[in-house]
């Protein structure tokens, strides 16, 4: 028992002090908080994000794009489904890389998208073999039903990851049951699609409606159907109208745009849409 003693007593004086390594920088994690020293936080892997389509749309995050009924909103998703697919400059002005796209279309019915694809594909004519490759769509079924989980399940089931996804749009995706002027309902929606764009790395795009009574007003990110609850967790936001000048002219605005410098950040311009294919054309400067 002695020999013991001093052979624990030994072992006391002679021990090391723990010194964290950087995997050890993590000192508390509760309730999904981690707290690390900044040296730790530096020394991470952590993943860049990447630009999809310059000021639109970028990694893992959300992109809002809203406009008035009527304003072409679902030509608007159409092209930006086509150019992303193809790798062809969005608008005909902003880079975009070549991703995979799923387009979920519960506006149109399937006929109305395949002859707006018929009318578009001439002004995609160089890139349309990477958009067979890369453009999938999910056919409409049944509306004002919950599609989320089925968009979830048709991920899982074909193991898509690294994809663009574009709803079109939010009013449609959701069952009757949800309320998008509830902040609570449209949390739980924007929950959903948070934690789809993390789990399967989707980038994903919400095609959605202005509120009533704002058509003669200025642009305001305000205006968008599901409020600041939705805007909030968006990296990026385009809203689209006619002009108050002209009828005749569409004027587009990014409203929101985080992590990029943009030069065109609450700036009005000109949106062209000639057979349903749209340009950006130049600043409005008195809209």
């Amino acid at each position: 028992l002695s020999k013991e003693l001093k052979e624990t007593e030994y072992a006391l004086q002679h021990s090391l002090k723990h010194r964290p390594s950087k995997q050890d920088g993590i000192t508390s994690i509760t309730k999904g908080v981690e707290l690390m020293t900044i040296k730790t936080f530096m020394d991470s892997d952590y993943e860049k994000p990447e630009i999809i389509v310059k000021h639109f749309l970028k990694s893992k995050s959300t992109t809002i794009i809203g406009g008035c009924t009527g304003i072409g909103k679902s030509w608007l998703s159409l092209n930006l489904a086509m150019s992303i697919a193809g790798g062809q400059k969005f608008m005909n002005y902003f880079d975009t890389k070549a991703k995979k796209v799923i387009y979920a279309q519960f506006e149109l019915t399937n006929g109305e998208v395949q002859e707006r694809y018929a009318i578009l594909r001439k002004h995609y004519k160089e890139v349309e073999s990477n958009i067979e490759k890369n453009l999938m769509l999910i056919a409409k079924g049944e509306t004002y039903e919950e599609q989320w989980l089925s968009i979830e399940q048709t991920v899982k089931e074909n193991r898509l990851t690294d994809t663009v996804l574009i709803v079109d749009n939010l009013y449609t995706s959701v069952s009757t049951d949800t309320d998008l002027s509830n902040n609570q309902d449209v949390m739980e929606v924007v929950k959903r699609i948070d934690a789809m764009a993390d789990k399967y790395n989707l980038h994903i795009v919400v095609i959605t409606h202005h509120l009533k009574g704002v058509k003669d007003t200025p642009i305001l990110i305000d205006n968008i159907l599901g409020g600041a609850s939705l805007t909030r967790s968006a990296s990026n936001v385009f809203q689209m109208k006619k002009s108050r000048l002209s009828n005749d002219l569409l004027v587009g605005m990014i409203t929101k745009n985080r992590g990029e410098q943009c030069e065109l950040i609450d700036v009005p311009f000109k949106v062209t849409m000639i057979d349903g294919y749209f340009e950006r054309g130049e600043v409005i400067s008195h809209e």
